[in-house]
């Protein structure tokens, strides 16, 4: 039963210094795994293990986490893993009544149950999901090999001369979305060429749940869908892009949420902080993310620059930039067209986090109505998606 389990004493413990939320890769070798957790009312969890292949998904005395109270964090450092081999991973924390499993929400890459019907053309060698556990399953290597880039100084001449196609991967390619894919998609940049296009809007590819959507249904953002391909092979055609004078733009979806690890922690409850329990405005689909929330916007700034860094992007479209403001700003607002400062604030830090990571990138932002957030946003350096055509 649930309550034979007898947890280990939690030992109190600050984080080691320079330790990031996530996977942490240390100069000897080990591994530092930190995860942040705390309630709207600054409660936690009983308990939280590291559980994996490497100990059979079963939590052990070895793997129980320490706690950072001052810092909201479990952690822990491990060592004994052989570099270049992939190692899947999850936490497990609760109490009593509850037993959660969960991926890392910094992860890089994550695994679910829908993989095996991904065919080997879109992603060779699909490591098997493990049949000891549920849920999403991260994982972490040391001594990953990089990517070499053949394009690393791409530039469109002029930022105010886009002529997007937007793409998504699923559909580009025949077979009716079975082979829509990076490999597909890639094969095609020759046509996308002749079209006289100098950018691409890749539609949401960050791990969405299942395997086909139009990928806004996010549960990771440092995560690429392996539906599409591995991460070498997103790395490959945004390389085969940029030698073709065309960017590569981003649709990030920071409104709802479906099964992302913070949801997982604590439901559509009011003990979350991430997520609201109904969303304040009349757009909600899924579930809605509390935007008001300093720790997700930090979350949220770590990825933009994350992509940049890690793979090139030229930029982001934000989709439905009017939901992006704090709960309390939607209380008369509910079409989006009054001026609200709170969207304003968030949108330029997030911008502003764009531009730290690469001062030329673009920041798109999803706006349908003429108004006066639109003219500070433009003002700032932004550019918007504002009138509908037929």
């Amino acid at each position: 039963s649930k309550n034979a389990f007898a947890p280990d004493s939690v030992v109190e413990q600050t984080l080691p210094a320079g330790a990031q939320h996530g996977i942490n890769y240390n100069s000897d070798g080990s591994v530092t795994f930190v995860f942040y957790e705390k309630d709207k009312n600054g409660k936690r969890y009983d308990w939280c293990y590291l559980i994996g292949e490497f100990n059979n998904w079963e939590r052990k005395s070895e793997y129980a986490m320490k706690r950072d109270e001052s810092a909201g964090c479990w952690w822990i450092t491990c060592d004994g893993f052989e570099s270049g081999k992939e190692y899947m991973f999850q936490y497990m924390t609760g109490n009593d009544d509850v037993r959660l499993r969960l991926s890392d929400p910094y992860s890089e890459i994550t695994y679910e149950g829908n993989d095996q019907w991904i065919s080997a053309s879109t992603y060779p060698s699909m490591r098997q999901y493990p049949s000891q556990t549920s849920g999403y399953v991260s994982a972490f290597e040391i001594g990953r090999s990089s990517y070499n880039w053949n394009v690393t100084d791409f530039k469109i001449e002029d930022s105010n001369d886009l002529i997007i196609y937007e793409l998504l991967l699923r559909d580009f390619t025949e077979n009716g979305g079975k082979e829509g894919n990076l490999k597909n998609a890639k094969a095609k940049l020759d046509y996308l060429e002749t079209l006289g296009i100098n950018a691409i809007e890749l539609m949401p590819i960050q791990e969405f749940d299942g395997n086909d959507s139009w990928g806004y249904n996010p549960n990771s953002y440092f995560a690429l869908d392996k539906a599409y391909g591995t991460r070498d092979m997103y790395k490959k055609f945004i390389d085969e892009c940029h030698k073709r004078g065309m960017a590569v733009i981003l649709d990030i979806v920071f409104n709802q949420t479906q099964n992302h690890p913070y949801y997982t922690l604590y439901g559509g409850t009011a003990n979350n902080p991430f997520l609201n329990e109904s969303a304040p405005h009349n757009w909600s689909v899924l579930n809605d993310w509390n935007q008001g929330n300093a720790w997700l916007q930090d979350h949220f700034c770590k990825m933009l620059q994350y992509w940049i860094k890690e793979y090139n992007i030229d930029g982001y479209r934000f989709d439905l930039a009017k939901g992006l403001g704090t709960n309390e700003s939607y209380a008369n607002d509910y079409d989006g067209g009054k001026y609200n400062e709170s969207r304003i604030a968030i949108m330029k830090k997030y911008t502003d986090a764009v531009w730290k990571a690469k001062k030329d990138a673009y920041a798109i932002y999803e706006y349908f109505v003429d108004g006066a957030e639109e003219k500070v946003m433009a003002d700032y350096g932004g550019l918007s998606w504002r009138a509908f055509t037929d």
